[in-house]
Order: structure tokens, then C-alpha cells, then sequence
């Protein structure tokens, strides 16, 4: 882990917010960060609601998961709060808000991700969010 690293992921999150995760920028500034077998585990990945939250094991299988999330839900902002770097890993804590698609119904969680990096790249992301705001703004 390197102060690069921290420098790379904080960028990629402006970009995330900037675009609101929408186009190739976002998708892109993802795809560099993480290595070809990133692995992507996330608190929601057994709720049928969050059918995009399904945990991933390669780099286009996590862009994926952004285009579904992107197709399902509308994001209003990401914005991280507080990073905390301890030897490989990054801990970012943060809040977001998403409008569902479908239902119109919004829903603004903590977020908390742990992030491990290795060469230079990202191998693994673990993501826990208020997974029942979530749910309760994907149901109709």
C-alpha cells in the first residue's frame, strides 16, 4: 500500500460522484483501479431487491455490477467522509444516495468499504451498506 494508492482511489471516487457513475469515465476509472482477478463481495449479494449487489470474482465481471447497479438506480451522490490506510488495505467510510428506478423512492445509507491492494492495483473489495434502506426503496 502506498500513499499513490489512497491518491488513485480518492480520485476514482470523485470521478464515481462526478459522473454519477454514468459512461465509460466511471466504468474506466474502475477498471484501472482494480486487478484482472478483483474480487467484489457485497452486504446485499442475498436480497432479491438487490439483484445487482451479487458478489463478483474479476475485474469486467465488478464493471458489471456497476452497469446493473446504474440500470436499477439512479445515484444522487458518493461521497466518502473518511479513509483509514493499515498496511494493504483502505477503509473508507461514507454515505450515499440512490433513487430507484422503478419504485421513484430514494434512499440515503452509510457505506463502508474495505478495500485491499496488491502491485498497485485493487484485488478485493468488501462493501457494507444499510442494505434494509435499500430494500425498502426497491419495493414497490
Amino acid at each position: 500500500m502506498s500513499a499513490a494508492d489512497l491518491e488513485r482511489l480518492k480520485a476514482v471516487y470523485k470521478t464515481w460522484n462526478d459522473t454519477k457513475g454514468l459512461g465509460d469515465v466511471a466504468k474506466d476509472a474502475w477498471r484501472n483501479l482494480f486487478a484482472d482477478d478483483f474480487r467484489l463481495r457485497s452486504m446485499g449479494d442475498d436480497n432479491p431487491a438487490l439483484a445487482f449487489a451479487t458478489e463478483r470474482t474479476s475485474k469486467e465481471d465488478a464493471i458489471a455490477y456497476i452497469t446493473s447497479l446504474t440500470n436499477e438506480w439512479d445515484m444522487i451522490h458518493w461521497t466518502p467522509e473518511t479513509m483509514v490506510i493499515e498496511g494493504d488495505r483502505i477503509a473508507v467510510f461514507g454515505k450515499c444516495k440512490w433513487t430507484n428506478k422503478a419504485t421513484q423512492k430514494a434512499a440515503e445509507v452509510r457505506t463502508s468499504h474495505l478495500w485491499t491492494f496488491k502491485n498497485g492495483k485493487a484485488v478485493e473489495l468488501v462493501e457494507i451498506f444499510d442494505s434494509a434502506r435499500a430494500v425498502a426503496a426497491a419495493t414497490p
